[in-house]
């Protein structure tokens, strides 16, 4: 099962307008000429636009294990204006907005099996600075996954990459950073808690400006418990745009509620 929702009071004042509006149609409905009207789905797409307005697409109905988490609210301890762009909630069985070369969508959730060959999948749009992601994720004891941000084609100089590294027993977060084909070493993120297996943890990653990179990982049951890592890397780096990846080589992991942000500072 997946967590509730990652986003703050925005969805949850949508779902209080959507109420209001259904008790006005009924009330319309006594009226036998009238009809309730009804809201076309979404057309078919291959990625999502990066408005605001996606935020409102309703959430399917799945029961969930933790309470409410405040992503964004957590967001903007770190970003100055953030705020959500899209957010795809896992329930398109095609993986609408993704490449997809492992993995499945069920119930809203994202699952990944390591297969000892690091595939899973990547957005089809790109980000830029000034923007990231938020991503609820957990995963089995002793799973090898990365969730990261890169540019250029993978073992070339033009290469860059930004991302969390879970590996072995432990399963501690480390930042994994590899500029053409050499990679940069792993640091642990700081903070004052351990991530456990088998439990729903949020992940904040963004590129800031002049390639200022930030990861945060918390514990959206005490959102106080927090380690991250922070980077800037300098104009080798800057003004690339980014593509946003989860790879999987053993064990499982699972995601939901994926969102973009936008913001214009790192705090």
């Amino acid at each position: 099962m997946k967590p509730q929702s990652i986003i703050n009071g925005a969805a949850r004042c949508l779902t209080v307008a959507a109420c209001a509006s259904l008790l006005a149609s009924c009330q319309q409905a006594a009226t036998p000429t009238q009809q309730l009207a009804t809201q076309p789905p979404p057309p078919a797409s291959t990625s999502f636009p990066p408005t605001a307005t996606r935020t409102q697409r309703p959430r399917p109905p799945t029961p969930s294990p933790t309470p409410a988490l405040n992503a964004l609210d957590v967001a903007s301890q770190h970003l100055t204006d953030a705020r959500i762009m899209l957010v795809d909630w896992f329930d398109n069985p095609t993986g609408t907005g993704w490449a997809l070369s492992a993995g499945g969508l069920q119930d809203g959730v994202l699952s990944l099996q390591g297969d000892n060959n690091w595939n899973g999948l990547g957005r089809q749009t790109a980000l830029i600075e000034g923007q990231g992601v938020l991503l609820a994720f957990r995963y089995t004891r002793g799973s090898e996954f990365e969730m990261y941000m890169d540019h250029g084609e993978w073992n070339t100089d033009p290469y860059r990459r930004f991302g969390v590294y879970i590996y072995g027993v432990s399963g501690y977060p480390k930042a994994n950073l590899w500029q053409g084909r050499n990679g940069l070493g792993f640091n642990n993120l700081v903070g004052n808690f351990d991530p456990a297996s088998d439990t729903w943890y949020q992940l904040l990653m963004v590129v800031g400006p002049d390639a200022d990179f930030l990861a945060v990982i918390w514990d959206p049951n005490d959102q106080t418990n927090q380690i991250k890592y922070q980077e800037s890397i300098g104009e080798r780096w800057a003004g690339l745009d980014w593509v946003f990846h989860i790879g999987a080589n053993a064990g499982a992991a699972e995601f939901a509620e994926y969102a973009e942000v936008s913001f214009s500072s790192l705090k």
